[in-house]
């Protein structure tokens, strides 16, 4: 166990971190104990790509702040097509092969969650 000295608008607090190995870790204060289970957050999935589509999912959740393509555009292999902030942080969300863009399933502005369907592109040579 480590203890540490933390300041929040002012006032110092002791602390002290423990290193759990289970998915449960508990937490307690001079006044009272809880106890909080940890998930791990989802994997993303994997861009879909198949003979007809390719379907770009969202790695992470956040907001679409700009949409760079619209239907009908060619898009090259790592071409950003979206952007997406998320943690104040602005991420590229890039195609993974060369395609058409067939369909764009968010709006700007919109927030999303990991995993969410963005677009759908038809592989060069398809429609």
């Amino acid at each position: 166990m480590r203890k540490f000295k933390i300041k929040v608008n002012g006032k110092v607090f002791e602390v002290e971190i423990e290193e759990e190995t289970s998915a449960q870790a508990p937490i307690s204060s001079k006044r009272s104990g809880i106890e909080v289970s940890v998930e791990k957050p989802p994997m993303p999935r994997a861009p879909r790509v198949t003979k007809k589509e390719i379907d770009i999912t969202s790695p992470i959740p956040g907001l679409i702040i700009e949409i760079k393509k619209q239907v009908g555009d060619k898009v090259k292999a790592g071409e950003t097509v979206i952007i997406l902030e998320a943690m104040k942080m602005e991420n590229a969300i890039i195609t993974p092969a060369k395609g058409v863009v067939k369909e764009i399933k968010v709006k700007k502005g919109e927030k999303i969650d990991t995993g969410n369907l963005l677009m759908i592109l038809t592989p060069s040579g398809r429609k």
